[in-house]
């Protein structure tokens, strides 16, 4: 059993690692760099600076590898999907529902 699971955020690959991966590790079939903002557990795009850890510095380039000492592997931006305007309507429709 892998010790980490990771889901690119560039081409949904899921990848498995044995240990825990690098700061140069890269996905193997787009070879989009994993350890990155994107691919972080804290990314969001919603939140100003895209990232929910308060002490974490800024980082200009979120698709590139970067030194950041609270990254942690995330499920990865490509497959965290938004959902639909249409999807929002009907969840506010069922929360205020008479």
């Amino acid at each position: 059993m892998a010790d980490w699971t990771t889901t690119c955020w560039s081409c949904g690959t899921t990848t498995d690692f044995m240990r825990k991966f690098g700061r140069t590790e890269e996905c193997p079939s787009c070879y989009a760099d994993l350890s990155c903002c994107k691919n972080c557990k804290f990314y969001d795009e919603m939140v100003s600076g895209k990232c929910t850890e308060t002490q974490a510095e800024y980082v200009g380039n979120k698709e590139k590898a970067n030194f950041c000492d609270y990254f942690k592997p995330g499920a990865g931006a490509k497959v965290q999907e938004q959902k639909s305007s249409d999807d929002a309507l009907a969840a506010l429709n069922a929360l205020f529902k008479d």
